[in-house]
């Protein structure tokens, strides 16, 4: 089930059900412009076993090594290998 933002059309939250019928409830707030496009910066998910909250960043377009789908960089690279540099 999706809820939306009466004024903009934003979704709020989102329920998603599993096969026992139990909920997970995935609250998006504090939404932030990312090249045009809102997008939440703070996502909660809600469950029986307790609720997980997260701050996320974005970027849409990012320049980025076109050769790390050639040759994959090497585990001791760390997690910034991709980026072009």
């Amino acid at each position: 089930d999706f809820y939306l933002d009466a004024e903009t059309h934003l979704p709020l939250y989102v329920v998603s059900f599993s096969g026992d019928k139990s909920a997970l409830k995935t609250r998006l707030l504090e939404y932030v412009d990312v090249a045009g496009i809102q997008m939440p910066s703070k996502v909660v998910f809600e469950s029986s076993d307790g609720e997980m909250t997260y701050q996320r960043s974005y970027w849409f377009n990012v320049a980025y090594d076109q050769n790390i789908f050639k040759v994959p960089p090497p585990f001791e690279a760390g997690p910034e290998s991709w980026k072009l540099k």
